[in-house]
C-alpha cells in the first residue's frame, strides 16, 4: 500500500487535501486484520468481516458510509496494483467481479 500512495503523490494527481485523506484511509486499513496477511490469500469474505468492524455502533469504530466507501475504494486500487506488479493474479482477486460468474 506504501507504494502505491507513494506512486500517487509524486504523480501529483491527487490535491494535497484528498492525498491526506488518503493517508489517513491507509493508516485505519493497516490496523485490520488482514493487513497482516499476504495478499493473496485475502478473500472477499474477509475483507466484508473487516469493514462490518467500521459500522458496528457497539464496536470501536463506527463510521459513516461514505468513509466505509473511501475504504473500500482504497481497498480495491491497491488490489488492482497487485495484479498490475504481479504479487496476484487477476483471477485472485477479489475485487474481480468477473470471476464470481457461478457455473450453470
Amino acid at each position: 500500500m506504501n507504494k502505491f500512495l507513494e506512486e500517487q503523490e509524486a504523480s501529483k494527481e491527487l490535491k494535497e487535501g484528498s492525498m491526506y485523506r488518503k493517508k489517513k484511509t491507509a493508516e485505519l486499513i493497516l490496523q485490520m486484520k488482514l493487513s497482516r496477511r499476504p495478499i493473496q490469500n485475502i478473500t472477499a469474505e474477509q475483507i466484508n468481516q473487516e469493514l462490518l468492524r467500521f459500522v458496528d455502533p457497539k464496536g470501536p469504530y463506527n463510521y459513516s458510509q461514505s468513509y466505509i466507501n473511501k475504504i473500500f475504494s482504497l481497498l480495491r486500487e491497491v488490489f488492482k496494483m497487485a495484479v498490475v506488479y504481479d504479487k496476484l493474479s487477476n483471477d485472485a482477486n477479489p475485487f474481480n467481479i468477473e470471476r464470481k460468474n457461478t457455473k450453470t
